[in-house]
């Protein structure tokens, strides 16, 4: 059993690329071992495998949000609207794929960490945003610090 599973959602297009962009980062990091890093497009049917078999999960994603872009974002996916069957940029939104995992009993314990963004800012082939670029090492670190404390027993 992995203790910790750091997946990335995203896409190739503009602030949508963040939880990839983490992950690159993070792999330059050094970081327990027992912390796995994953890069997913399509939670529906790439998140649901990776929650088997974790103990902790944290998924990092750009959160859309009226707020100020590049406000670091750390909540339970139990506070999210859930159960609308959203379908969002990823196909199945991340909080119904989440619920999908606890109907079916394989939901470990899981944290949500992104960056604010405008959705309206986020284009196709478009690059992210420079205030999501600019926040962009402060989240590399919040969830590095993230994975050391579920990581490593205290």
């Amino acid at each position: 059993m992995s203790a910790v599973r750091i997946i990335g959602v995203g896409s190739a297009h503009g602030d949508d690329r963040l939880g990839w962009a983490v992950i690159d980062a993070l792999r330059d990091v050094r970081l327990p071992d027992e912390v796995e890093l994953h890069c997913i497009g399509a939670p529906a049917t790439e998140l649901l495998p990776l929650l088997m078999d974790a103990r902790r999960v944290i998924i990092v994603d750009a959160v859309a949000s009226d707020d100020r872009p590049g406000r670091l974002v750390r909540c339970d996916p139990r506070d999210l609207a859930r159960g609308d069957g959203e379908v969002s940029g990823h196909g199945l939104s991340v909080d119904t794929a989440l619920d999908l995992a606890e109907a079916l009993g394989m939901a470990p314990e899981t944290l949500l960490l992104g960056l604010a963004v405008n959705a309206r800012a986020t284009r196709p082939g478009g690059g992210m945003t420079r205030a999501v670029s600019r926040a962009l090492p402060t989240l590399v670190a919040a969830v590095a610090q993230e994975a050391y404390r579920e990581a490593v027993p205290a």
